[in-house]
């Protein structure tokens, strides 16, 4: 579920409360920052930031950091509510360590994302709730694959891939013990023994 409107997140909430009554996990992988690029935008994407309109800062933050944090206070009360569950924020290594050549508005936004995650494994450790990042490489989304000609896709990962390491994660009997942290998809995958090429 992708969505800037806190009312649907609040419905989709209430529905998993009544069919469920907990959430063991939450995968905030919402990310409307590509929507200028995926429509064709690429010499904006790639251009300073002094040339790039704001309303592509405004979507990374929208629809990307605001929403992963709407959708966290919303479903931790019920994440609360049962052992051993997560919140997994997809990130960037952008947010880490920026290189001149990502943008500004990409870098900030990610490094927001990863600061979510961290400030939230803080106030949610006493119920035994893990927050992590984690940090795909190139992933070969559609949307990816429009630009393929200007990418290295050698050691790209499929979407199917990412999701299944997310999984194994999910299940993890250490993952209270990796809340706050970090993690890079290629070294879960290793350490989970899952295929992230296909």
């Amino acid at each position: 579920m992708i969505t800037r409107d806190d009312e649907q997140v609040r419905a989709f909430a209430g529905r998993i409360e009544a069919e469920s009554g907990a959430l063991h996990l939450l995968v905030n992988n919402s990310w409307a920052g590509y929507e200028r690029l995926n429509a064709g935008e690429w010499t904006e994407w790639n251009a300073p930031f002094w040339q790039q309109p704001i309303a592509l800062w405004d979507a990374m933050f929208d629809g990307g950091v605001r929403a992963h944090y709407v959708t966290s206070a919303v479903c931790a009360p019920l994440l609360r509510r049962t052992a051993a569950s997560a919140i997994v924020t997809v990130s960037m290594e952008v947010g880490a360590r920026h290189d001149p050549a990502h943008g500004v508005a990409y870098s900030t936004a990610k490094a927001a994302d990863d600061r979510l995650t961290v400030a939230m494994a803080g106030q949610l450790a006493v119920d035994g709730v893990a927050s992590v990042a984690v940090y795909p490489g190139l992933v070969r989304t559609e949307g990816v694959m429009q630009f393929a000609e200007h990418l290295d896709l050698s050691a790209s990962q499929s979407p199917e891939g990412v999701g299944r390491v997310i999984a194994a994660l999910a299940v993890d009997p250490q993952l209270t013990s990796l809340t706050g942290q970090i993690l890079h998809v290629a070294e879960l995958a290793r350490r989970y023994g899952v295929n992230v090429t296909d």
